[in-house]
């Protein structure tokens, strides 16, 4: 990944988060939302954001639907701010954090088990 496209993301991730905090008028976005990561694709044209919602799977859902139909929204309130020539296409992802737990274990006990050989 190159230098210009971490600070397209994190400009991104910034600047979502914003939006979504102070912008977003949608009830099912009234859970705390936390914009994790975003992943642009190399030629700037689509971007991947990553979300973690606070509550039961329900909620994590309802605010996922919401941030997807207000994501051309996001996108234009974006495009106001920023200097990007295109804004990237917006596709928002549920972080999983089980998921992400479950490596980071692996990682330690493979770690563990180095050291005890």
């Amino acid at each position: 990944m190159t230098r210009r496209i971490q600070r397209v993301n994190e400009l991104l991730r910034q600047e979502i988060s914003l939006v979504v905090q102070r912008r977003l008028k949608d009830p099912r976005t009234k859970n705390l939302i936390s914009i994790v990561k975003v992943e642009t694709s190399p030629d700037l044209t689509n971007a991947k954001v990553f979300v973690s919602v606070l509550g039961k799977y329900k909620d994590q859902i309802q605010a996922l639907e919401g941030l997807i139909s207000a994501s051309r929204f996001i996108r234009k309130t974006i495009g106001d701010v920023v200097s990007l020539r295109l804004v990237p296409n917006l596709e928002f992802k549920l972080e999983d954090p089980l998921e992400k737990g479950s490596k980071v274990l692996q990682v330690m006990n493979s770690l563990k088990h180095n050291e005890d050989n």
